[in-house]
């Protein structure tokens, strides 16, 4: 049996029926922004040929595949770190796999940085919470470009929501209809600043959309093969959250020596610019 196929209006359709709304936390840093804005205020390092880095490319000239191992990245200065949220927009993957009832509309976002994370530390008694505190785990988590996604799958026969797909920390949850009335307030939007860049069953139509040239850039759009090792300054203040008000007993120097003894466990961490969408598995459906 041959499954029925979104034509492009149906996906249209979809889009502006069941696109997602992507709220900002409001410490968010970093904001979101457009390929073209982050080309404009960036430089592709060429690894091999320093002298012919190019300052402020264009999509024709980014370096498409065959990929060679880690020759080409992006840098950015810290000015462009805030991103330009009114450039922002989402690209869509449209993803239909052969022999599917269904599509996935997947939205991707783009931010030119990714900021450190936050570690939650707590000490317990007798299997209790007695203290927890909040720690900047600065600079662990910072990196170069940024790639995120949130997926809608619809029925190519009723062109309905089947349901969602979630993505954190390379993590992907797939969440069914009911889970979704239940524990999501779904408001309709995502349907006026978007641009479709990928719906391969469509390619050779009437219908098919331009791919941009920057789809096909298989590099990462952040240095690679960096890392970081977290200081003993650092370890020190997740000790002082676990312990809460029972720090205030301890003077820093012993604390930061204690965290000294325990360094070698957070010894490093990579900092890699975020892998090209098109590389990654929910790309081509392997979530």
């Amino acid at each position: 049996m041959v499954s029925q196929l979104l034509a492009r209006e149906d996906l249209e359709t979809a889009i502006a029926k069941y696109g997602p709304i992507l709220q900002i936390h409001p410490d968010e840093k970093y904001d979101l922004c457009s390929i073209e804005w982050f080309l404009s205020h960036s430089t592709l390092v060429d690894s091999k040929a320093p002298t012919s880095s190019i300052l402020h490319p264009t999509e024709l000239q980014l370096p498409g595949a065959p990929k060679e191992d880690k020759r080409y990245y992006f840098t950015i200065e810290d000015a462009v770190k805030p991103g330009n949220f009114d450039t922002a927009k989402t690209y869509i993957n449209a993803l239909w796999s052969e022999g599917n009832p269904y599509t996935d509309i997947q939205f991707w976002y783009f931010s030119a940085y990714n900021g450190h994370g936050t570690a939650r530390f707590s000490s317990l008694v007798f299997n209790q919470v007695r203290n927890q505190g909040d720690v900047s785990v600065a600079p662990l988590g910072e990196h170069v470009g940024d790639w995120e996604y949130a997926a809608t799958r619809i029925d190519n026969a009723t062109k309905e929501m089947i349901g969602v797909i979630l993505s954190a920390h390379g993590k992907n949850t797939f969440y069914d209809q009911a889970t979704v009335a239940k524990l999501f307030e779904m408001r309709l939007e995502c349907s006026k600043r978007y641009q479709v860049v990928a719906a391969k069953w469509l390619d050779g139509t009437s219908d098919a959309y331009a791919v941009p040239a920057w789809v096909d850039y298989p590099y990462r759009w952040g240095p690679e093969g960096t890392a970081i090792s977290m200081d003993s300054k650092t370890l020190g203040e997740f000790i002082k959250a676990a312990l809460g008000n029972d720090a205030a007993k301890l003077i820093d120097t012993p604390i930061v020596l204690l965290a000294s003894e325990l360094l070698h466990i957070f010894v490093r961490a990579d900092i890699n610019g975020a892998a090209a969408p098109a590389t990654q598995g929910p790309w081509s459906g392997h979530y």
